[in-house]
This record gives C-alpha cells, sequence and structure tokens, in this order.
C-alpha cells in the first residue's frame, strides 16, 4: 500500500520508483480470469483519475479500489461478448475517440521536445517552496450510526471511558473500518473538506462526535499525526519538471496554433456568427 499510495502518472512511477523496479514482474493479483503483474496493475490504474484515487488511505481501501478495478475489466469482456460494439453509435464514438487519441498523440510528441534545465528547475523550486510543503496528516478512525438512540450510547459509552476502538467494532455500520477497530488510515485537511477545520483541530487520542451526516451520526478519532514537512529538490524534482513543460507547452501550442491559422489561410468573422443561434440550429437538424 505506501509503495502504491505514491502513485500519480504511470511513466513517472515507472521511471522513479525502486519498489517497481524491483517488484515489476510479481504476481500482485490472482483471479479466475488470469493474474496480474505489477505492470499490469499500474497499467490498470492509469486508466482512472485522481479523485478515484485519493480515496485510498490504507490496504483496505486499496483492496476495494484494485476489486473495482477487476469488475470493470470483467463489464467489458462482456459487452465485448453481448457485440454492444455492434450498436448503432458505436462507430461514431470509437472514431471521435479515436480523432481524440490522435491529437493527444501529436501533443505529446510536442511535449517531447520541450528541454528544462536544472537550473530552472532549482529556481522555480526557490520561488514556490511554499508549493513543495506536504500537507500534514492524521489517522482517523470512525464509528458510522444509523439512528441517534444508538448514537446516544455510544457518546455515554465513551464518556464512561469505555475504549473507541472496541465500539467501533460493535456498533459501526461500516463493516469494512469495524473489522479494522475504526481504523480508516491517513488523511490531509484537504480531503476532508467542510469536516477539515473542525477534525483537524484534535490531537492524538481525542474524539469528536456524534456529527449528523445525512440523517446518520459520526464519530471521529485522531490516534496519529504526521506533521507538514518541506520536500526537498530531489523530491520535486520530476514534478517541478512536468510544470514547466506544460508552462512551456500553453506557449508552444498558441504559437503552432497561429502559425496554422496563416497557413490555412483561417478568417474569422464575429460580427457573422454573433447572428447564428448554434444551439436552435443543431436542435433543427
Amino acid at each position: 500500500y505506501q509503495s502504491l499510495e505514491s502513485f500519480s502518472d504511470k511513466s513517472h512511477f515507472e521511471n522513479s520508483s525502486s519498489f517497481y523496479s524491483q517488484n515489476k514482474n510479481k504476481i500482485i493479483v490472482r483471479m479466475k480470469k488470469g493474474n496480474w503483474n505489477l505492470t499490469k496493475l499500474i497499467s490498470e490504474m492509469q486508466l482512472t483519475n485522481e479523485g478515484q484515487r485519493k480515496w485510498i488511505h490504507n490496504e483496505t481501501d486499496l483492496e476495494d479500489f484494485i476489486s473495482g478495478l477487476i469488475i470493470r475489466k470483467y463489464i467489458l469482456r462482456k459487452a465485448e461478448s453481448a457485440q454492444v460494439d455492434k450498436l448503432p453509435g458505436f462507430k461514431k464514438n470509437i472514431e471521435y475517440n479515436f480523432n481524440t487519441f490522435l491529437i493527444q498523440q501529436v501533443e505529446r510528441q510536442f511535449r517531447e521536445k520541450i528541454t528544462i534545465s536544472a537550473d530552472s528547475i532549482k529556481a522555480y523550486y526557490n520561488e514556490n517552496r511554499d508549493r513543495f510543503a506536504k500537507e500534514g496528516e492524521m489517522r482517523l478512525s470512525s464509528i458510522l450510526i444509523d439512528n441517534k438512540l444508538k448514537a446516544d450510547s455510544v457518546f455515554q459509552f465513551m464518556n464512561e471511558g469505555i475504549s473507541f476502538e472496541k465500539l467501533a467494532e460493535e456498533y459501526s455500520i461500516q463493516t469494512n473500518t469495524a473489522k479494522n477497530k475504526g481504523d480508516m488510515g491517513y488523511f490531509r485537511k484537504s480531503d476532508l473538506e467542510n469536516l477539515g477545520k473542525k477534525v483537524f483541530g484534535m490531537n492524538a487520542g481525542q474524539w469528536i462526535g456524534p456529527i449528523n451526516d445525512d440523517g446518520k451520526f459520526l464519530f471521529l478519532k485522531c490516534t496519529a499525526i504526521k506533521p507538514s514537512v518541506q520536500r526537498n529538490l530531489s523530491e520535486v524534482n520530476g514534478e517541478i519538471k512536468e510544470t514547466l513543460i506544460t508552462l512551456n507547452w500553453y506557449k508552444s501550442r498558441a504559437s503552432y496554433v497561429s502559425s496554422l491559422q496563416k497557413e490555412i489561410h483561417v478568417q474569422l468573422f464575429p460580427e457573422k456568427l454573433n447572428t447564428l443561434n448554434l444551439l436552435t440550429k443543431a436542435y433543427d437538424r
């Protein structure tokens, strides 16, 4: 879990992770339909987005996430067996996605031609040090109750000294965390949205609750704290390089588009465009 926690981009992970280089051919997932080694798992993870991955906070979350990848693969195979590709509209969607892919490949080729010097990376780091402070994290345990009477009882039990962990096992309706005595792993303040300010006011060992959460009642306990730390230049070198490549790419792309407009003689007439109701025209078709 700790090795995969840093995953954000396939190529960056493959090039920078010692865990990957040592285990890339090792079988990570076993199932009836065939096994996945680490390389295959990383390829499947690349198809997800950061929003989907950000809720992986512990081993249980990672297991659920990988199960989701497997189910997705199974559904795709079922769709192929049902000949979904023969349905109306499939070809049009494929053409659109293929054209999008071609454009992305052209952009990728442009990006690969951009070089960033070590001095530029260092200068960007020194000018933006605050951006590279690793946000503090808090390890949380939870108890989720589905009715107020039970929540009031749990509140009373904790005030009487009964352990949070025991109550989580007995009362929490979140089965995955209940079997781990309520442990949910580490969270950043930004992960918790509106709860962040209240939760990050706790010290290790403190708890809060019940918090009314859409008709359910939540108790949270802080079990450990990782303070914010400044990442050094070597840790963020690749991240800064990608940022600077992107910034340069925007400039290069604008210049490239401008040259194409001249090459193919693009001329726009805003006053005529303003007279068109594009929505109506599309609807009429």
